[in-house]
């Protein structure tokens, strides 16, 4: 009898222990959140690290990693985020980018790019994808692997809800390898409001383009800058003179000397990112079109149509004829190639020319990679005719 006594003694003081812990971890969890929320990060991990000796537990150990991240201890955030994936969130795709993006902010590349490709094939990506292809086309661009980040910007792109830096991304890329009509195009793309980082991108890639080339109509491009220059003064909330602001503008441009052959194949890169694993380079694959194939075609002699009233889910399309970039819905323009895609006998999905389709739009519209579609199709410098039958699988 008095052994059953103290088993049912030490039962309640066990219990009443636990209890006791688990109160007092919520109280130092709850005290790492407020310290968070007021910058104060050191005071927040010693908070939390309290609440794990007290009670350890996987919303604990994730508030530690990411303060240990904040505090540039990347180590003992590793260890952290590993901890949790090895245990009861193994399965947690959340976490699992969360992770990756971790591991690209610290410097680990190869094995972020590698984890990137691995999510690449799951779920997590359809709760956001624009922004899933953002993250993996910046860890790409740190990495110095920038064939690969322009393919991947150009996935993020396919979606209407495509953030800011992927336009920044994608147009500084294309800068850099001295085709500035298509990082005009791409910077002109962006149809977001006005903040000082996307009218600075916007005069940038003009301003380039004016620099660096012989179009014929030098002044509708020097008015559509001025017209941008004019709506940067007037965000900056200053009287900023045409003078000065022309003076940034070219304190940024990029020296080159004039090219009409400015569309150049500089190297090849793959539309799909092959990894072996961490700590393997990014591969490229043999017979992978160029950095032009993944543009729309005939920018030469573009002349930029854009109405200050563009609505925010719209793209661009190009006339192979008039060789005019002209900015149309994209929601309704895609939606119709999609529906204008059918099935043979044998199960192949196709879709029939039309007057005013491009290998790049219907790329998008049916979310087929553009190598994919010079591959299946025999395709040769974007030329496509009205009536040709393009396979997508």
């Amino acid at each position: 009898m008095k052994t059953k006594i103290y088993l049912l003694v030490l039962i309640i003081l066990i219990v009443g222990c636990a209890s006791l812990n688990q109160s007092q971890a919520d109280q130092y969890y709850q005290q790492a959140i407020n310290f968070s929320n007021q910058g104060n990060n050191t005071a927040a991990l010693n908070a939390v690290t309290n609440a794990i000796e007290k009670n350890p537990n996987a919303n604990y150990y994730l508030l530690r990693a990411r303060l240990y991240s904040k505090l540039n201890k990347s180590d003992l955030a590793k260890a952290d985020y590993q901890y949790l994936l090895g245990g009861t969130e193994s399965n947690n795709l959340q976490l699992k980018a969360e992770y990756t993006n971790f591991l690209c902010d610290s410097g680990n590349y190869n094995t972020a790019i590698y984890f990137f490709s691995m999510l690449d094939n799951t779920s997590i990506k359809s709760t956001n994808p624009a922004k899933f292809y953002d993250n993996f086309a910046n860890c790409l661009v740190k990495a110095g692997k920038d064939d690969n980040a322009i393919d991947i910007y150009t996935k993020a792109l396919s979606y209407d809800n495509a953030p800011f830096s992927s336009y920044a991304g994608i147009s500084s890329l294309y800068a850099k390898q001295r085709n500035f009509p298509v990082a005009n195009y791409y910077a002109q793309l962006y149809s977001g409001p006005d903040t000082n980082d996307s009218l600075q991108m916007k005069i940038k890639a003009l301003s380039n383009l004016i620099a660096n080339s012989n179009y014929s109509d030098q002044d509708k491009l020097k008015s559509q800058l001025a017209t941008l220059n004019s709506r940067y003064a007037q965000l900056a909330g200053s009287p900023a003179s045409q003078a000065e602001l022309n003076n940034n503008v070219a304190a940024s441009q990029v020296a080159v000397k004039p090219n009409n052959n400015l569309i150049n194949k500089p190297s090849i890169v793959n539309n799909n990112v092959a990894v072996n694993g961490p700590g393997s380079s990014v591969a490229k694959q043999a017979g992978s079109p160029a950095n032009s194939d993944r543009m729309p075609p005939s920018f030469q002699m573009t002349n930029i149509k854009a109405d200050n009233d563009t609505p925010a889910t719209q793209s661009a399309s190009v006339s192979n004829d008039t060789n005019t970039v002209h900015f149309s819905a994209r929601s309704a323009r895609l939606a119709a190639i999609e529906g204008r895609v059918r099935t043979d006998s044998k199960g192949r999905n196709y879709i029939i020319v039309a007057a005013s389709d491009t290998v790049y739009s219907i790329s998008q519209a049916t979310k087929t990679s553009i190598n994919t579609l010079t591959k299946l199709n025999n395709i040769v410098n974007n030329k496509i005719e009205v009536g040709q039958v393009l396979y997508l699988n």
